[in-house]
């Protein structure tokens, strides 16, 4: 299939070994030499991106690349699989064909179409390339593009662009991808796609996985090398719904290991039933801040007490529970690695942060003997957390998911809600090795509402239905830094997952990859720490108290979490977790009984159910409130007092402060009808990633107006527009994804 300048389908019509390519729109007509000569008119630079993306969706045997034209030099060509060793390329400028030749020693085709190299003049190059490409034009001018030999696999991995490769020569490129990986990995190197370097691979952590694409982050800013690890690791799945699915807890156990790669603990906590220091021998550095504490009686209750101390002082990045008998002098060594579940060494000494430590609630203060407590860590991480991390000397067996963890442990030695263990509140540094996550669903226009509405009320206490990654909870504390915010989630850990699933798609790299209450932490405390008084305590050693924080989690369903909360009256509610009309009504009303003199914002106002949840709200519960609509959110008042004309002018002149640059131009280009533009202005369209800055509303008119919204989207982008518009990219796809997950286009 070919387009036409004006995208319309070319006819082809066969003739004494050429063919003639027609346009019906415009009635231009063209004379190629084969069927696979890519047709452009005119002197264009660039070809439309629809017509781009519809070669590549419909034709699988065209792809475009980057090498420069050998006649007029243009960046872009239209090439043509032929063979193993050869490709047919054709520019999109200047439509001549050029045959490129790939030596016999070059492992991969792929590379041409995957790198930049430089192209140097053949008589005039200063240095003998080891490897040669070479493009042989009609007029026999040569030229050679030099790669060295060390760089090949390097280039195609560092690609800018995310190249879309048909199914069928995909399987191909992924075979000769893992061979190259495999070649990597002999070395003591791995490479990470998401970061974009080779890294040194870990046994026990890094292993050939069927899912290879997926297994990798990029790690935080202040990642360290690890040295050489001592154990060899690998995922235990736990939890009860987990484990109804097999398949899942196969994919599970494959894939969900390597997390926090490269980040190294150097605050570690020793809690043992010896006095000998030098039992355990931590494989980190001279300049780690290593505390050792001794217990010998009440030891659940102890542990309890000594690390809730650490939750307020000096948060140590990782606990060691060393439960063997005292008598016993044997040297352990731990590696110095921050896990995302608790590592079971031996059957006697667990690894674990602060963070997962408060997740399952501390050990059950019942427990007194050195089993006991390894049995509580056990039985409570396999509800809470749904998975663990063993060794090859110890793996649990015995296992008793604990559902009540939540009763008692380390939330009993707080007050008030606290005594919950599913309530949290968030210590910035609990998680600072962990990623951030800017994913999230917040328009400028809710953004301008939760503006006014802080602005108008001042409020002090502020609650949030419906968190997510902590997009919204992140902009609320950057207005209104001195109100206490509570979150009410599921905060779901990933291995909780209650689906059978077949196989891991390019949309589980981010809703997988990223866990979430650890993650609603990081991005949450990012905003925190902005706040000086609060930085000062910490450096100074002065106790961080919830005050100071600011930030609660609520780890439970909206209703059961506003159960928790009846006593307690808010100034503000956010509302973005319902939008079902039955559902999102008893919400409201129990909302407004319970803080009668809140103001309510609301998001998803675009929906119909959610209109007419309010509509039905306005003339009856909440009779006598005053409405303010604004785009997809909206404010109610208790009281018609407030001013709805002075709101509605605050908020639109909000919404113009909090609009980033960008929108004004994109809507402009929109309304004269100037698509592509657009969505050049916006990002490369090769990687369907847009600035988070720009307004979904923006995003909504691109999507409906530009023809590369229709079917093609959901076959690039997989299911991810279920969650959010797909030409956000939310997996972050990278080319490494393209080539090993078989996304097809037929």
């Amino acid at each position: 299939m070919r387009f036409c300048d004006c995208d319309a389908k070319l006819d082809i019509i066969p003739a004494d070994g050429e063919y003639s390519f027609h346009c019906p729109r415009c009635e231009k007509t063209t004379i190629g030499t084969d069927e696979g000569t890519l047709i452009s008119h005119s002197e264009r630079t660039n070809i439309s991106y629809d017509t781009m993306i519809a070669i590549v969706a419909d034709d699988p045997t065209i792809q475009i690349i980057d090498i420069p034209c050998v006649y007029c030099k243009n960046k872009y060509m239209a090439v043509m699989i032929v063979g193993d060793a050869q490709v047919t390329g054709v520019c999109l400028k200047c439509n001549k064909r050029q045959d490129i030749v790939i030596p016999e020693d070059i492992d991969d085709p792929s590379i041409l179409w995957n790198t930049k190299p430089s192209v140097v003049d053949y008589t005039t190059k200063t240095k003998k390339p080891t490897k040669k490409v070479t493009v042989v034009g009609s007029h026999d001018e040569m030229l050679t593009i030099i790669m060295e030999p060390d760089m090949l696999f390097r280039k195609w991995l560092e690609a800018s662009r995310a190249q879309i490769i048909d199914s069928k020569y995909k399987k191909i490129l992924s075979d000769d991808f893992m061979n190259n990986q495999n070649k990597y990995l002999d070395t003591g190197k791995f490479y990470d796609p998401n970061n974009g370097i080779v890294s040194e691979y870990l046994v026990g952590i890094d292993h050939i996985s069927k899912y290879l694409w997926y297994q990798y982050r990029p790690p935080p800013q202040d990642v360290d090398v690890i040295p050489k690890l001592e154990h060899t690791y690998k995922l235990k799945i736990t939890h009860p719904s987990t484990s109804k699915h097999k398949n899942t807890m196969t994919i599970f156990e494959d894939s969900l290991i390597r997390r926090y790669y490269g980040i190294r603990g150097k605050a570690v906590t020793i809690i043992s039933l010896s006095d000998n220091i030098e039992r355990i021998y931590y494989n980190g550095s001279d300049s780690d801040v290593i505390t050792i504490k001794q217990i010998t009686k009440n030891i659940g209750t102890q542990i309890n007490k000594y690390i809730w101390k650490q939750m307020t002082k000096s948060h140590p990045d990782l606990i060691v529970i060393d439960m063997r008998d005292p008598k016993d002098t044997s040297r352990l060594i731990i590696d110095s690695f921050i896990p995302a579940y608790p590592i079971f060494i031996t059957k006697d000494v667990i690894v674990l942060t602060l963070i997962l430590f408060r997740q399952i609630n501390g050990i059950d203060p019942l427990a007194t003997k050195r089993k006991q407590i390894i049995q509580s860590i056990i039985n409570r991480t396999s509800y809470v957390l749904g998975a663990m991390i063993t060794t090859d000397s110890y793996s649990p067996v015995d296992i008793t998911p604990d559902a009540k963890y939540h009763r008692s442990g380390i939330s009993s030695l707080s007050d008030g809600i606290y005594t919950n263990g599913k309530v949290l509140p968030v210590y910035p540094q609990d998680t600072h090795f962990v990623s951030p996550c800017d994913h999230g669903w917040l328009t400028t226009g809710t953004k301008a509402t939760l503006l006014t509405a802080i602005e108008i009320i001042k409020p002090t206490k502020i609650l949030e239905c419906g968190s997510w990654y902590g997009l919204s909870a992140s902009f609320i504390k950057k207005y209104a830094p001195d109100a206490h915010l509570t979150c009410i989630d599921y905060f779901k850990n990933n291995a909780n997952y209650d689906i059978d699933m077949d196989e891991l798609s390019p949309s589980d790299k981010l809703f997988q990859q990223h866990l979430r209450l650890e993650t609603f932490h990081r991005n949450i405390a990012i905003q925190i720490s902005k706040n000086k008084k609060l930085d000062d305590k910490r450096y100074s050693g002065t106790d961080i108290s919830v005050d100071d924080i600011g930030v609660t989690t609520i780890q439970m369903s909206i209703l059961d979490g506003l159960e928790l909360l009846s006593d307690h009256d808010f100034d503000m509610v956010y509302i973005d977790c319902e939008k079902k009309t039955k559902p999102l009504i008893s919400l409201l009303k129990t909302i407004r009984k319970m803080c009668p003199g809140a103001i309510i914002v609301g998001d998803d106002y675009r929906y119909g159910s959610v209109k007419k949840a309010i509509n039905l709200l306005m003339k009856g519960a909440f009779h006598g409130s005053a409405i303010v609509v604004n785009d997809e959110s909206y404010i109610i008042s208790p009281e018609k007092s407030m001013k709805i004309s002075m709101v509605d002018i605050h908020t639109r002149k909000l919404q113009e402060c909090v609009a980033p640059p960008k929108v004004t131009e994109l809507i402009q280009l929109i309304d004269e009808k100037k698509y592509h533009v657009a969505i050049e202005t916006i990002s490369d369209p090769l990687h369907y990633i847009l600035p988070d800055e720009i307004g979904t509303n923006v995003l909504n008119v691109i999507s409906k107006k530009t023809k590369l919204t229709d079917d093609k989207w959901d076959k690039i982008m997989g299911d991810t527009d279920s969650w959010t518009q797909p030409v956000i990219n939310p997996a972050k796809l990278t080319p490494f994804d393209y080539q090993t997950h078989h996304i097809t286009f037929e």
